[in-house]
């Protein structure tokens, strides 16, 4: 263990509960598009998957990235169709996905603690940096975090050749799990 300097967690379903909520945003769209398309062509559900694989090096990874890929593939499927009262629709789900709460996965807090005693301890994430950190907003982060957190940084960009940002996390996380600090970009 005098080897390891840092812990470093994903956030997602790691730390909370995220995955359930996306299932649900998708369920809601396709009620809405199903208005307009045969949902039962397999081809029909790929479609999305297909939009947001080749949006991710535009959008990135989380919710705005799904929305616009939704906004996207609803125009698509319906050759241009689909009303501007169901687009807004998907623009709503989008802002429902990205407000839900934070629900802690049970006893990740008392391990977060209890690893964060003897290490800093940091989130890794690939998810958008705004959505990430309205989940955990900042607070104070100790000098020997902020030294690993840069070079965490730096390590991110010269690998993906992109801008990565990090933060703290605060009250909403940092009261259950304590000492984090966050790295998004394409980790």
């Amino acid at each position: 263990m005098s080897d390891i300097r840092l812990v470093g967690f994903d956030g997602d379903d790691t730390l909370w509960r995220s995955e359930d909520y996306y299932r649900a945003a998708e369920k809601q769209y396709e009620e809405i598009i199903g208005r307009y398309i045969d949902l039962h062509d397999a081809r029909t559900l790929r479609h999305l998957l297909e939009v947001e694989r080749r949006n991710l090096k535009v959008f990135g990874y989380g919710v705005k990235g799904m929305t616009l890929s939704m906004i996207e593939a609803a125009i698509e499927l319906t050759d241009g169709r689909i009303q501007a009262r169901d687009l807004q629709k998907v623009v709503e789900i989008g802002r429902d996905t990205l407000q839900h709460p934070v629900e802690l996965i049970a006893g990740i807090r008392d391990a977060v603690a209890e690893i964060a005693r003897e290490l800093p301890v940091v989130l890794v994430t690939k998810g958008d940096l705004f959505h990430q950190e309205r989940k955990a907003p900042p607070c104070r982060r100790r000098a020997n975090i902020r030294k690993q957190l840069n070079f965490m940084k730096c390590s991110l960009r010269r690998r993906q050749g992109k801008g990565h940002s990090c933060s703290q996390m605060g009250p909403d996380v940092a009261q259950n799990c304590p000492g984090f600090a966050t790295v998004s970009g394409a980790a």
